[in-house]
């Protein structure tokens, strides 16, 4: 069965481009420090004007992160090939005022990981693709409230990780693909009014159930698209 790539982003395309942006002063800083630390960084137009640096590490540390904990310019954050970053390391990222998206793909994400990364209350974007963690860390994460999009393909989560999910009242895109999710749990998220993208590939979620869903979606002219 053909495999979705991570979750689909639906946000606006941003009318100004990266080549056009200039850096003020500390973004230039916190941009050379970056490259000094072994990464690479870049300014995106469509994160917010106090935090346009969007940076991405193939190899960092705690002490990458604590030595960016001091710069409130950094907005974006990918970790995705950094498997050497521990709690000490994110609970540093709460030193950030407007850090707004954290991408992560780790072997392990243990209990005390997953506290810190649900204590950065300013993310509206968390993606752990790939993560070993379990539906009580889900718990955890899930005092994000500022979240809209969240991304949990190829996790072990199961149904026990919608009544968190659930509590994310901003949520507007949700990737379950790849995960022990049932018909259950998938029509329980139905009621996450704020929702615009639920992808469920690759999940034990039946035809017959997302049929039943999209009915009751285009009874409701609801505009979430469900894909599988």
């Amino acid at each position: 069965m053909f495999r979705f790539a991570p979750l689909v982003v639906l946000f606006t395309v941003p009318l100004v481009s990266a080549a056009e942006l200039k850096p003020t002063s500390a973004e230039a800083e916190l941009i050379a420090l970056v490259k000094k630390l072994g990464g690479t960084a870049k300014l995106e137009s469509e994160l917010d004007t106090d935090a346009r640096v969007s940076v991405k590490f193939e190899k960092a540390d705690d002490a990458a992160l604590v030595a960016l904990s001091k710069h409130p310019g950094l907005g974006s954050l990918d970790l995705r090939s950094a498997a050497k970053v521990t709690t000490k390391g994110f609970t540093a990222l709460k030193e950030l005022p407007d850090l707004q998206r954290l991408y992560i793909s780790s072997d392990t994400l243990d209990s005390n990981e997953a506290a810190a990364v649900g204590s950065l209350r300013t993310l509206d974007t968390l993606v752990l693709v790939g993560c070993k963690l379990t539906d009580a860390e889900v718990a955890k994460i899930a005092k994000l409230k500022n979240l809209k999009s969240l991304d949990l393909m190829d996790t072990a989560v199961t149904d026990k990780s919608v009544e968190p999910i659930l509590a994310l009242t901003k949520l507007e895109e949700l990737n379950l693909s790849g995960t022990k999710l049932t018909d259950s749990g998938a029509k329980k998220l139905m009621v996450l009014d704020t929702l615009r993208l639920l992808q469920l590939n690759n999940t034990k979620v039946t035809d017959k159930a997302i049929a039943g869903m999209e009915e009751e979606l285009k009874a409701s002219k609801r505009g979430l698209k469900i894909l599988r």
